[in-house]
């Protein structure tokens, strides 16, 4: 079957990870020393790291321990620096490289994401304008569009995002995120954004609970929660409260059509 042209156009690449030098210490950032196996990964760009494969896990000095969703600087096994990962204290997947950076701050990491949710947004707006009898799609595909453990779907004037990582599911990533939305995409068009959380990754994540009133509305007296959507010319309903995961698989838009000829 063909594939989706909602799945991401342009995958915003990591920049290739720094060649072997002074490794990164742990005075202010805590470090993740890596087996050489997964060191290989992540220089063929592949941004997971299991849980198996962390040789060595030092928290910053003057702390006792790495809190969940912390940025911490990886290193090889021969502690040379390849980048810095978000770290999740529950899940197989340990790190996820977020950037080439051996010691990316907490600001910088925020400054990061915007600017590739804005590229996503961009580049999903061009198909949408180009796409005739669709107004839905998948905004931002989580590592496909090197952004880990978030996913935004767009539903005409809805918008819903699912932060699936400890180190995402904050609340400076969704101000980020709300931020990036209205800045980039044509705000008269969106009535509201939604956080969805994904129960089953919640539970696997160990995530707080997610905030139940919109990030953002532009009726703060009756927010947005069901709109009529197209797709590939059929309308369809879709409601914020029913349906798993974000509500439909925009990603299949393309299979959907084959199917239907």
């Amino acid at each position: 079957m063909p594939r989706s042209k909602t799945a991401p156009l342009a995958t915003p690449s990591l920049p290739s990870p720094k060649s072997p030098g002074k490794p990164a210490g742990p005075a202010t950032f805590p470090v993740a020393r890596i087996s050489r196996r997964a060191a290989d990964r992540l220089l063929a760009r592949h941004v997971w790291v299991y849980r198996t494969d962390i040789e060595t896990l030092l928290p910053a000095d003057g702390s006792d321990d790495v809190p969940p969703g912390s940025l911490v600087a990886v290193q090889d096994h021969r502690g040379a620096p390849l980048g810095t990962a978000l770290y999740s204290s529950s899940s197989m997947i340990a790190l996820r490289l977020i950037s080439s950076d051996a010691m990316l701050t907490r600001p910088a990491f925020l400054s990061l994401i915007q600017e590739r949710l804005q590229q996503s947004f961009r580049l999903r707006a061009q198909l949408l304008e180009n796409t005739v009898g669709t107004n839905a799609c998948r905004l931002v595909f989580s590592e496909a569009d090197a952004l880990p453990g978030i996913l935004i779907d767009r539903y005409g004037e809805l918008v819903i995002l699912q932060l699936l990582t400890q180190a995402t599911h904050a609340d400076d990533v969704r101000a980020t995120v709300v931020a990036a939305l209205r800045e980039t995409c044509d705000t008269t068009s969106i009535a509201s954004i939604v956080e969805r959380p994904d129960p089953r990754i919640c539970e696997l994540e160990q995530l707080g609970p997610s905030p139940s009133e919109p990030l953002y509305t532009r009726a703060p007296e009756q927010p947005l929660r069901q709109t009529f959507f197209q797709l590939n010319g059929l309308r369809f309903l879709y409601d914020v409260d029913a349906g798993q995961k974000t509500g439909a698989f925009l990603d299949q838009r393309e299979n959907y059509a084959a199917a239907a000829s």
